[in-house]
């Protein structure tokens, strides 16, 4: 059963504006742009200085920083904000998006977690809905790893320019802010089939996720998910692997 119809919601919708008002995070998502990404993220009144979950579509895997399909409906349930799309005669296809804030809480020492996730549908046959997901952050320095049968790989740094492969169980991405804390990106490997980092300019990158490996059959919904976590610095390499480990047993949410 889901309770969840009896939690305070923690966004504040007005049209198509979402205000995130979680604890000492704070943020807004404009759900009609949601190439825009999760804008104006704070922590404890500070700035982290990422925008996360800037969804696009992609075409032969590069973002077009576009979201071409029409909302069709908005609402917020609990943690989660909820925002459905129809297809386009030229993008065939009937995303749901969730963003969710909090689903770490149970991790002792994480600043605050939010999970970012996209359902896709089509009424066509083998199409390909190639969709990115990048985040945006000023850091200090980049590092990456991955999670497999409970155990963490080394973790390397990841080089300007770099990518991923889907690999193990989980894909992490650590990046250390300028502001003392750290943000954490983990993807599932079955979720997405490269992720590459984009040096934008000294000190500012964005790490794009390229989701959804195989065609798309009429009538299935294809799943993926990025979760998302804000560290403190002291211990983040710790805390990274707990969050792999946390998230193996985080069930998806309801698609209605």
């Amino acid at each position: 059963m889901d309770d969840t119809h009896d939690q305070p919601s923690l966004w504040a919708l007005s049209g198509t504006l979402a205000q995130l008002h979680c604890g000492p995070l704070t943020g807004h998502v404009d759900v009609a742009h949601p190439n825009l990404g999760l804008q104006q993220l704070t922590h404890e009144r500070t700035v982290i200085g990422a925008r996360p979950f800037r969804a696009t579509r992609a075409s032969n895997g590069l973002a077009k920083n576009e979201w071409p399909l029409p909302l069709t409906d908005v609402y917020t349930r609990g943690p989660d904000l909820v925002a459905s799309y129809g297809p386009t005669d030229d993008w065939p296809y009937a995303p749901i998006i969730y963003w969710q804030a909090n689903p770490l809480t149970v991790i002792d020492g994480v600043c605050a977690s939010l999970s970012f996730l996209i359902s896709v549908q089509t009424h066509l046959l083998d199409t390909h809905p190639r969709i990115c997901v990048g985040t945006e952050v000023d850091c200090q320095e980049q590092l990456r790893f991955f999670w497999a049968d409970g155990e963490r790989s080394e973790v390397v740094p990841f080089e300007p320019n770099g990518t991923i492969d889907p690999r193990g169980t989980m894909c992490g991405v650590l990046r250390r802010l300028n502001n003392g804390l750290s943000y954490l990106e983990i993807v599932p490997t079955t979720d997405f089939r490269k992720a590459q980092l984009a040096t934008k300019s000294p000190g500012h990158s964005q790490l794009v996720w390229q989701l959804f490996a195989e065609f798309l059959e009429k009538g299935v919904i294809r799943r993926a998910r990025i979760h998302a976590a804000i560290l403190p610095r002291k211990n983040d390499i710790e805390l990274a692997a707990e969050c792999c480990a946390a998230l193996e047993q985080v069930p998806l949410p309801l698609t209605a």
